[in-house]
């Protein structure tokens, strides 16, 4: 998940483990988007890091996956998570992602998952439906597209 080619983003849960999105995870290995059938443990996955001018590889295999699911109303958000366990610990200037309650109205930042600095997004955080909150007002920067998928989003204060 490097470059401009990267199929998403992901959030470092520990130095071991990411997090991101299974549609990302299926992109990533020329899958249908949406599919739900779980990647065997074989393929591996390419993990950049990128910080403050800073830049490394890793190897990540599937460790948990919640493959994305269609509700009634057509949506296919529900689900759409993989935990990715990295084959060697992130570099030691990573950080574990810090999680904080999202509310109506708070300004956020998105980032591309090639880790350019010029590739984030500002928008804001909009109404919660059924547990899923979507993205409003006038973005800024690039547009949020294929490969901002799956990284978290930064609180832009």
């Amino acid at each position: 998940m490097g470059d401009d080619k990267a199929a998403g983003a992901a959030a470092l849960l520990s130095p071991n483990r990411v997090l991101t999105c299974a549609h990302v995870v299926n992109d990533a290995l020329g899958r249908e988007l949406w599919s739900s059938e779980r990647p065997g443990r074989e393929h591996a996955l390419d993990v950049a890091f990128h910080g403050s001018g800073t830049a490394g590889r890793g190897i990540a295999r599937l460790s948990v996956w919640l493959p994305p699911q269609q509700r009634a109303s057509g949506v296919v958000w529900d689900g759409d998570l993989a935990v990715l366990e990295l084959d060697e610990p992130a570099p030691d200037w990573t950080r574990p992602v810090v999680w904080r309650e999202m509310r109506e109205g708070l300004g956020l930042r998105a980032w591309h998952g090639g880790g350019a600095s010029i590739t984030y997004a500002d928008t804001v955080a909009g109404p919660e439906d059924d547990g899923c909150r979507y993205l409003d007002g006038q973005l800024t920067g690039a547009a949020i597209g294929p490969g901002y998928s799956g990284g978290p989003l930064w609180v832009r204060a």
